[in-house]
């Protein structure tokens, strides 16, 4: 990860997250974190030679919560993750604009398609 100085030079001017919101620059946020399943708050281990949907072996250890949807792809998980999204916004405001947070790119198109089947 590069810093945004890199690409854009120090700043000029910087204020709190807080005075932001205050200022009205920025807008205020409420953060849901979705534990959905049991392999985000235990953590799963693979039995002996379990391999992946493209065939290879899956190392065996014991994958935590850090790793679920950057090391280890669960799909099942990505449909009730995005219903749950969907529902929140729908008992809230159907009509606010939301960001989800996904570990990469690839994460990140599977819960764009997820979201966009939940949504009809």
């Amino acid at each position: 990860m590069f810093p945004t100085s890199l690409f854009f030079g120090d700043p000029v001017y910087t204020c709190s997250l807080k005075q932001g919101i205050e200022d009205g620059f920025l807008a205020p946020y409420k953060v849901v974190c979705i534990h959905y399943i049991d392999k985000d708050i235990d953590g799963w281990t693979p039995p002996p030679g379990m391999k992946d949907d493209l065939g290879q072996d899956i190392e065996s250890r014991t994958y935590n919560q850090q790793d679920v949807d950057c090391i280890l792809i669960l799909n099942q998980r990505t449909k009730p993750v995005a219903k749950r999204v969907m529902d929140l916004l729908k008992a809230n405001n159907p009509f606010a604009k939301t960001i989800i947070f996904c570990e990469n790119i690839d994460h990140a198109e599977r819960m764009r398609v997820a979201i966009g089947n939940v949504a009809g």
